[in-house]
């Protein structure tokens, strides 16, 4: 599938690495369907980018990288609602903030 972007052009991606927020990311209700454009193997920092808004992008990290306690708290109804059985099974990632 094409994806239309306004800062990479038109990038390419299997349809199976859509990432669907059925509620939409918190701020972006009605945005609900990102793909995450890594720009390089050895990259810490990714894009993950609204498929549906070529201008909504998010710079996204794993906290892990840079936090080796990092956790992330959650119930087990919300561990239903994405699908998984134990929280290994995920990859989590954060919106990085630049702070000036």
């Amino acid at each position: 599938m094409n994806v239309r972007t306004s800062r990479f052009g038109v990038v390419e991606i299997a349809e199976d690495r859509v990432i669907t927020f059925a509620k939409g990311l918190l701020g972006f209700p009605s945005h609900t369907r990102f793909c995450l454009l890594e720009p390089g193997d050895e990259a810490v920092f990714f894009w993950l980018q609204s498929i549906d808004d070529p201008n909504l992008a998010f710079v996204v990290t794993d906290p892990g990288l840079f936090f080796a306690d990092y956790a992330v708290p959650i119930k087990p109804d919300q561990m239903g609602e994405l699908g998984l059985e134990k929280l290994a099974d995920a990859q989590v990632f954060v919106i990085v903030n630049k702070v000036e």
